[in-house]
């Protein structure tokens, strides 16, 4: 059994592609039926067909907007369903500003920054009891 938010993610795809097809059918058959039409018009090819090249001209544009309709619905229903789906992103400023607790051994090792985003560059996390603790030298500063 689909659940609620499958069903709504297979229909508004559905709704989509049905509706991209419908707008290029739309478009080719308004393409053809004003060609049609103007042909007629310029060289009085098909006299008698006036009234089908016409109704060929509003198919295209009813097809057109039929398309438009379904990508918009589609495009409601992605957006309805995505809305209530995620959460809203989460920015800077709802994040309080981190701490930095540093290990009592951190603070004269050659590794320690002191940075927020990089305070050591062999154990970021701050590891206690780190075995890789060198002193700082002159040579190092």
């Amino acid at each position: 059994m689909l659940r609620r938010d499958e069903i709504a993610e297979i229909s508004s795809v559905v709704l989509g592609v049905f509706g991209s097809i419908s707008i290029a059918v739309g478009v080719v058959a308004s393409a053809a039926g004003i060609v049609g039409i103007a042909a007629n018009r310029v060289a009085k090819l098909w006299p008698d067909q006036q009234p089908a090249l016409q109704n060929i001209l509003f198919g295209g544009t009813g097809a057109i907007g039929g398309g438009m309709m379904m990508v918009g619905t589609s495009m409601a229903i992605a957006d309805n369903f995505r809305s209530r789906t995620q959460q809203q992103p989460i920015t800077f400023s709802d994040v309080p500003p981190a701490k930095l607790t540093v290990p009592i051994g951190c603070s004269g090792c050659k590794y320690f920054s002191g940075e927020k985003l990089l305070p050591c560059a062999v154990h970021p996390e701050l590891k206690e009891n780190c075995t890789d603790h060198e002193p700082v030298t002159n040579s190092h500063k």
